[in-house]
């Protein structure tokens, strides 16, 4: 099988500039590039032009008009990595329907879980059509159960395409709204943002046009669900603005072999991928330098994204995979969320990225300032990435919890506006106001023009009257050997009148002996470095949940620690009996 090729023969290459879905399509078509699927074992299993893949909408928007649907229904839309998701989502836009991507199965072992996630969105897209892959009909059947929903396999809507059945198109609906992104939930439940045809085009211009400065030799590289914003618009909808071709590895894929991302890539000499930190860190302990045949040398843009970026963890994946020829300044911090259609700020391209060594101390009223030190960064001092300058047609202001605007280094709530932020959620009574700003629900602040992200609002507590950040207790924790990143979460509970800090930690240490040890030296750490004391508990292995992002889900763990589930456990066993859910 010959995947498609890196560049277009004939067809001019245009950075955006576009104004619809639709539009977008119509153009890639006319090119030779498209989309190329590989499996767990880094096999080429399918291909799908850009030509192809118009086709097979267009054709299928026309079953899914026959339906007798109401222009602008929503359709929920199960978002697998493969042709078939593809095809569905962008036949919705010829359709004039607003398809609502969703969460993939992804959680083996734990159909129960999945089928009461997806029952909770189908609620809320108020949609009258599933769509979702054949092996997945009996969850959704039962997901829907009692909903006004009709289920429906991929395959019935796609077998026996006719060749080319374009003649009604001159019947496709002008649909204001592209579709809408439910956000990952990191710290609610998950909200539909509904995003319109503007909002979008307007991010992708600004993405691929000053944030990636798309090239007409770049070929993108993705393992990132398609139900997540990241992967839906950054590697389906800007790839094809740019008329770029992309490879996919399965999100399972990924988790499965890690490395299988990174010779990927270097077998496609790919150009731009993009991934949350953990991601790039998990590639780089697998790598080890040990694996000969990984070049990482074609890579322009090695993006971060989807969560804070811890400064220590990038240095690590930055030096590990030096060997494997990844430069330093291929490296890309960013900041965006579903709300703001994806990207907010992008660090300059081609750029090292840039770390703030600081020291926060407490303000008048308690705004925490950021203070620049020469020093050497210690156990009391922060290092923050930028996430860059705002993209072109995106305002960002810091404000203190009263609204008023903050100078420099002082940390407070994000707050966006712009041509890409959404004007509503799926189930608001009234859009918002048009140039009104938007809370985030991030800290941080701004200085010389650089946005550096500190951490989730709700993720600040007040200890004794001090701000503490529950990401500064994990970094701290993870120095302390054997912890490495990823194996820590702390949560702030109501235990008593001042509240509690726990700090959970997904190591098994089976040595009653040596677990006590772990657990006074991370007690030590913390007390030592931020003045305040936590209880530890241990967990078994692959314990902490997560967003479909790769975010800490605090608000989970928390009321799983609230309901006794794992206070049932006592923290010198060796935790064999505690059933919990396997991360995604």
């Amino acid at each position: 099988m010959i995947p498609t090729p890196t560049r277009n023969v004939s067809l001019p290459f245009q950075q955006g500039g576009f104004k619809s879905l639709c539009e977008v399509l119509d153009y890639a078509a006319q090119g030779d590039t498209g989309l190329n699927f590989h499996d767990v074992r880094g096999r080429l299993e399918q291909t799908l032009s850009y030509v192809h893949l118009r086709r097979s909408a267009v054709a299928v928007a026309k079953r899914l008009r026959e339906r007798g649907l109401t222009i602008g229904s929503p359709i929920a839309l199960v978002a697998e990595t493969s042709p078939a998701f593809l095809k569905l989502f962008y036949a919705c836009q010829y359709a004039g329907f607003v398809p609502c991507p969703l969460p993939h199965h992804l959680r083996t072992g734990a159909p129960d879980a999945y089928v009461a996630q997806l029952r909770q969105l189908l609620a809320r897209t108020r949609a009258h059509l599933l769509l979702v892959p054949e092996r997945l009909v009996d969850s959704a059947t039962q997901a829907a159960e009692g909903l006004p929903i009709t289920t429906t396999g991929f395959d019935m809507l796609l077998q026996d395409l006719p060749e080319d059945d374009t003649a009604w198109l001159s019947d496709v609906p002008d649909q204001p709204t592209a579709y809408v992104q439910f956000s990952s939930g990191s710290t609610a439940e998950p909200k539909g943002v509904v995003v319109s045809q503007a909002a979008l085009m307007a991010n992708v211009d600004a993405i691929a046009r000053h944030g990636l400065r798309m090239q007409e030799d770049d070929r993108a590289f993705s393992w990132l669900p398609l139900y997540h914003d990241m992967g839906l618009v950054g590697f389906s909808v800007v790839a094809m603005c740019a008329q770029r071709s992309v490879d996919y590895l399965a999100p399972m894929s990924f988790a499965a072999r890690p490395l299988q991302w990174l010779r990927l890539m270097s077998a496609c000499r790919s150009t731009i991928t993009y991934a949350p930190l953990f991601a790039w860190h998990l590639a780089a302990q697998r790598y080890e330098g040990t694996a000969q045949d990984i070049d990482l040398s074609s890579l322009r843009i090695a993006g971060v994204g989807g969560d804070m970026v811890q400064a220590a963890q990038l240095d690590d994946c930055m030096r590990i995979l030096a060997s494997a020829g990844l430069r330093a300044n291929a490296m890309q911090p960013s900041y965006g969320l579903a709300e703001a259609t994806l990207a907010i700020s992008m660090t300059d391209a081609a750029e090292c990225p840039r770390v703030d060594n600081i020291l926060l101390a407490d303000a008048m009223g308690g705004t925490p300032v950021a203070t620049a030190t020469a020093t050497a960064p210690s156990h009391a001092t922060r290092r923050l990435v930028s996430a860059g300058r705002p993209l072109p047609g995106i305002e960002v202001q810091v404000r203190d919890a009263a609204g008023s605007l903050l100078p420099d280094r002082h940390v407070g709530h994000l707050w966006i506006r712009g041509s890409s932020v959404m004007q509503k959620y799926l189930d608001a009574d009234a859009p918002r106001g048009a140039n009104a700003f938007l809370d985030t629900g991030d800290l941080g602040y701004l200085h010389d023009g650089e946005i550096f992200v500190s951490g989730r609002a709700k993720d600040l507590v007040l200890v004794r009257g001090r701000n503490i950040w529950l990401q500064d207790i994990e970094w701290l924790a993870e120095r302390v050997p054997p912890l490495v990143a990823g194996d820590t979460a702390a949560i702030a509970v109501d235990d008593d009148v001042n509240g509690s800090l726990v700090l959970l930690v997904q190591r098994a240490v089976t040595d009653a002996d040596a677990q006590e040890a772990l657990r006074q030296q991370l007690v030590d750490a913390v007390l030592q470095a931020l003045g305040v004391t936590v209880r530890v508990l241990f967990l078994p292995a692959r314990s902490l949940l997560f967003t479909t992002s790769g975010k800490l889900a605090r608000q989970q763990m928390r009321q799983r620690y609230s309901s006794g589930a794992w206070d049932m456990v006592s923290s010198r066993d060796a935790f064999r009996s505690l059933a919990v859910e396997p991360t995604t």
